[in-house]
C-alpha cells in the first residue's frame, strides 16, 4: 500500500480540537477521522493495524486452546432485571423497546455466565470464562 494513495491524508500541523498526544498522532498519521463529537472513524491504515493485532490475540487465544465467540449488541432486559444490574447501571444504559424491551450490553459478563453450564466437561467440571488478560469474569 502506497501512503500517496491512502484514504486518510497525513497532517503536518497539531489539530486543535487533539489535546492528547496520542489523538494529536492518530490525526496527523491519517489513522482517525472525527466524525462528530466523541466519535470516530478508522481509516484504512488503523484498520489493518486493528485487525493484525485481533490476528495476533487470536493465534496466541488458539495457542492456548482459547474460544472465540459473537454476542449481539442488543439483549433482552430480563437478563439485566434478573440479577437486578439494570438499577445499578441507572439511565445510563441504553434501552429499546420494540415487540420485546431490550437493552445494548454495558458489559459482556451476564450473557455469558448463564452459558457456562453448557459447555460443561465431565472430567474437568464446567468451563469458566476468561478476559484477555488472564482473569477470571466476576
Amino acid at each position: 500500500m502506497r501512503i500517496s494513495r491512502l484514504f486518510g491524508k497525513t497532517q503536518r500541523e497539531i489539530p486543535a480540537e487533539a489535546d492528547i498526544i496520542s489523538h494529536q498522532l492518530l490525526l496527523r498519521a491519517g489513522m482517525i477521522r472525527q466524525v462528530a463529537a466523541g466519535v470516530y472513524s478508522y481509516l484504512p491504515l488503523a484498520w489493518r493495524a486493528l485487525r493484525k493485532i485481533e490476528n495476533i490475540i487470536r493465534d496466541e487465544m488458539d495457542k492456548v486452546g482459547g474460544q472465540e465467540l459473537m454476542m449481539p449488541v442488543l439483549q433482552p432486559l430480563e437478563l439485566w432485571q434478573e440479577s437486578g444490574r439494570d438499577q445499578a447501571f441507572g439511565q445510563g444504559m441504553f434501552r429499546l423497546t420494540d415487540r420485546r424491551d431490550r437493552c445494548e450490553r454495558p458489559d459482556r459478563r451476564l450473557p455469558v455466565c448463564g452459558q457456562t453450564p453448557c459447555c460443561e466437561n465431565r472430567r474437568r467440571g464446567p468451563a469458566q470464562p476468561k478476559s484477555l488478560t488472564g482473569g477470571a469474569w466476576a
